[in-house]
């Protein structure tokens, strides 16, 4: 003979039943996104489109960290271009227009300290890396089973093998 259920095991049977089925559809959706998201990736033929479809699916706070850092990076490369090619002039009077672009300049010493700090907090990158994986964004392997990591930082913070 089967044991009645009272109302309140009734409702909290259903309310269990409604919470596996909401977390039956999330996770329905998110591995429809998953899937459109690989479709886009693999029907990608350029590096540039698929570095596009990737930051479409970015962590917003992790890709405002990127970014920023990519400017650091692009500052310091500037300060050692204009120097190799002689063009900078540390003296604050250059050609700052404002006063607090004066404070911008920096000596060699100072640039140089900057990049030894900035090599120290960060590594160097092994450019060469991505021209020996080739199209990587073709073939999911490639990546891992070259240098055994997803990690794009670490595996571009590496030197050559």
């Amino acid at each position: 003979m089967a044991k009645q259920e009272t109302a309140e095991q009734a409702k909290l049977r259903r309310e269990a039943d409604a919470a596996r089925k909401r977390k039956s559809r999330k996770e329905g959706k998110t591995a429809k996104r998953a899937a459109a998201l690989q479709a886009e990736i693999n029907a990608a033929k350029t590096a540039e489109e698929f570095w596009a479809i990737n930051l479409k699916a970015a962590n917003p706070e992790k890709l405002a960290g990127w970014r920023e850092r990519q400017e650091q990076v692009f500052d310091q490369l500037w300060f050692i271009f204009q120097h190799v090619k002689n063009n900078y002039d540390a003296s604050p009077e250059s050609d700052a227009t404002l006063p607090e672009d004066k404070q911008e300049y920096l000596s060699v010493e100072e640039g140089d300290a900057a990049l030894k700090s900035d090599i120290a907090a960060h590594g160097k990158v092994d450019t060469n890396a991505i021209i020996r994986l080739g199209k990587y964004w073709l073939n999911a392997n490639r990546i891992t089973s070259r240098f055994g990591s997803e990690d794009p930082e670490s595996i571009l913070q590496n030197s050559a093998s």
